[in-house]
């Protein structure tokens, strides 16, 4: 059974941010019963008291629901602030339950739905995450705080960026990584891995999520040159972020490993140190033994 919402979409405009955090306060909660349902979030919802926050409509995208979202494509095309994806609820012990809402088409920009949605979200009683992409792919290794940053980082980018020019730099970029990074990989050999193949990963991700905002920024007639080679680029993502968060975790693990070194390097410093101490000392105390007994004094 699908969960149905109970938000009536033609009463939404009048509704208060109050009233609409008092009735998706209940609709998340019975829609955590059901672990996974559709989702609509729209990051710039002005309310019918004039507040601006973020709004989320849950339930089966279909019928009324379905017919709302074709709405703000039309309606809301210039604002590029709505999505729609899958939202699914996860239980984890010792900590809060977490609502993820993982976005698959829109416009709009999972950093800005979260900045926008700090009061709803405080009364909601989840840990929110919001993230571009299908269910499960923030789990391979980088944070989603780390994907929002890389994407707020290209949206301002593209701004003074060319659409063939990103496709230049993502090929010549992609050549390096697979020239330079991808064999050290297959070959299982951390210890070659180096800080400079991280950043020419980390810059291939980047250029990832660069062409996919830029697509959605160009000419209806640019998109349909270039969709096809963004819809490619987009399929590697999720292989990418994992060889990103791979090369990130190896370094990691190589400067503890190097810290632990140097700690008992340190150590071992301190104890030759201290071992000639002590040689010194004992000899001291002897040589200063014989001087009182020549004066036949007994210590």
């Amino acid at each position: 059974m699908a969960f149905k919402s109970k938000i009536k979409l033609d009463e939404l405009k009048n509704l208060t941010e109050v009233q609409y955090i008092k009735l998706i306060e209940r609709e998340v909660k019975r829609a955590a019963a059901f672990g996974q349902t559709g989702v609509i979030v729209l990051s710039d919802y002005t309310f019918s008291c004039g507040s601006l926050g973020t709004l989320i409509l849950l339930g089966k995208l279909s019928g009324s629901l379905m017919k709302y979202y074709k709405g703000l494509k039309t309606d809301r095309k210039a604002e590029k602030d709505f999505a729609k994806g899958v939202c699914y609820f996860q239980e984890v012990e010792g900590q809060p339950p977490i609502m993820r809402i993982a976005l698959n088409d829109g416009k709009g920009k999972p950093a800005k739905m979260k900045k926008n949605g700090k009061k709803l979200f405080k009364k909601l009683g989840f840990t929110v995450d919001i993230f571009k992409g299908d269910l499960g792919l923030q789990e391979v290794g980088l944070e989603a705080e780390e994907i929002d940053q890389i994407e707020a980082e290209v949206e301002q980018e593209n701004d003074d960026q060319k659409m063939i020019s990103i496709i230049r730099a993502y090929k010549k970029t992609f050549a390096l990584v697979a020239k330079n990074v991808i064999p050290i990989l297959k070959a299982k050999t951390p210890e070659k891995i180096e800080e400079r193949h991280y950043q020419l990963s980390l810059r291939l991700l980047k250029l990832s999520k660069s062409l996919q905002d830029k697509l959605e920024e160009i000419s209806e007639k640019k998109q349909e040159k270039y969709s096809a080679f963004v819809a490619e680029v987009k399929a590697k993502e999720p292989r990418l972020i994992k060889i990103v968060a791979k090369l990130k975790q190896h370094l990691k693990n190589r400067t503890v490993e190097g810290n632990l070194d140097e700690v008992r390097g340190e150590l071992h410093t301190l104890l030759n140190d201290l071992n000639q101490s002590s040689n010194k000392l004992q000899s001291l105390k002897n040589e200063l033994k014989t001087k009182f007994k020549a004066y036949g004094i007994s210590i």
